[in-house]
């Protein structure tokens, strides 16, 4: 699954100086932009842990880490499923990224995205 970071409510002329990496190691040397959740069976929900730094140069008031969601309707993902909290520049913490399939859903293949979504200050929106 691919990891899709989105930053909503920050104005253009301070989007890059908004960044959030995931690492697969506490010390943030080995990044991460996809998760393998491994074979899954229909009914399961799987759950792998990440590290996430704050490698912009603006505070981070709302970090969420969506789920992603094999249904028989095909993919969908659920953007606010867990609140992390605010990250300052360069702090790091430990998350959950997870992954859930139907009960009706046909074992298979699936590719779809993980979302970790940045809302800006309310100041600048």
């Amino acid at each position: 699954m691919e990891i899709e970071k989105r930053y909503v409510g920050i104005s253009e002329d301070r989007e890059e100086d908004f960044d959030l990496s995931v690492y697969q190691d506490e010390r943030c040397e080995n990044k991460v932009k996809n998760i393998d959740f491994g074979p899954i069976k229909p009914g399961e929900e799987k759950i792998k842990w990440y590290w996430i730094k704050n490698t912009g140069e603006a505070y981070l008031p709302e970090v969420y880490v969506g789920m992603g969601i094999i249904s028989e309707d095909g993919w969908e993902t659920r953007e606010d499923s867990s609140i992390e909290g605010s990250l300052d520049v360069g702090e790091k913490r430990m998350v959950a990224f997870r992954l859930r399939v139907g009960v009706d859903v046909q074992p298979g293949k699936y590719s779809g995205s993980i979302p970790i979504v940045v809302y800006g200050d309310e100041s600048e929106i």
